[in-house]
């Protein structure tokens, strides 16, 4: 497998990834938002991240805002997220992203159909894409946002490819079940792996083995089929715990 780690969008983005570089990691995944990764700001030091990237001999996934509304009731706020989706794909374009990682949206406020109206967005996103030569991928939420079945849905309708995240499919369940359910029911569909760690209550996003997810289990199933690109999704002020959490990860490979 391939890892890679994320770049903290409050952080000088040069600086993380000639630092995951330093690491050894074969990637960075760009979360494209502020208040550090606009696509405007990404498009003026463009230069410099391929030059630090040629250095390390190290590719880009690209990665939609978590927060982004894709789905929101209000067309013109929805449009206006779907100008912003725009960019990112020009991002994705431009570092030769082969993806776009995306969340649902969770759609706050008393509206019916969440899921229809994600479904609807995502099939105008996806055919974009599509044109634009990139594959859209759709990652898992906890199960108390969106469930297994709801992922089901979604995938009998759109030709997206599919984010596991680990660390939220741990959130609400039971000794992390539904880690081992998105597995086995999305495997053909898998094309990217979040990796992070909690205790099953909160999306906390630890290192590698500081909270109860059974790692060795869960990376011994997905060898079984898997064999591509997995970031290290870690949110620590010290980011020594993400270099930690590569050694431990590619111990538990061997």
């Amino acid at each position: 497998m391939k890892l890679g780690a994320m770049n903290n969008p409050e952080r000088n983005i040069l600086k993380e990834i000639k630092t995951f570089g330093e690491f050894g990691f074969d990637f960075v995944e760009i979360t494209v938002e502020g208040p550090r990764a606009y696509p405007e700001i990404l498009l003026n030091i463009e230069k410099e991240i391929k030059e630090i990237l040629d250095i390390y001999n190290m590719f880009v996934i690209v990665h939609a805002p978590w927060f982004f509304e894709i789905a929101h009731p209000y067309d013109n706020v929805r449009k206006a997220y779907f100008e912003e989706m725009l960019k990112i794909i020009e991002i994705a374009q431009i570092f030769n992203s082969e993806i776009i990682g995306v969340h649902l949206n969770k759609i706050k406020g008393r509206f019916e159909n969440k899921l229809k109206r994600n479904i609807s967005a995502l099939k105008e996103l996806e055919k974009t894409c599509e044109d634009n030569g990139i594959l859209l991928c759709i990652e898992n939420l906890d199960i108390h946002s969106f469930d297994v079945d709801d992922y089901h849905e979604i995938f009998n309708e759109i030709n997206a490819g599919f984010i596991l995240d680990i660390g939220h499919a741990n959130v609400g369940s039971k000794k992390g079940e539904e880690i081992f359910r998105f597995i086995r029911e999305f495997k053909d569909r898998l094309k990217h792996v979040h990796a992070h760690d909690n205790f099953g209550r909160e999306d906390l996003h630890l290192p590698i083995g500081a909270g109860n997810i059974d790692w060795e289990k869960v990376i011994k199933e997905l060898r079984k089929f898997y064999d591509n690109t997995v970031t290290l999704e870690i949110h620590s002020r010290d980011i020594e715990y993400l270099k930690i959490s590569r050694k431990k990860f590619l111990e538990l490979l061997r």
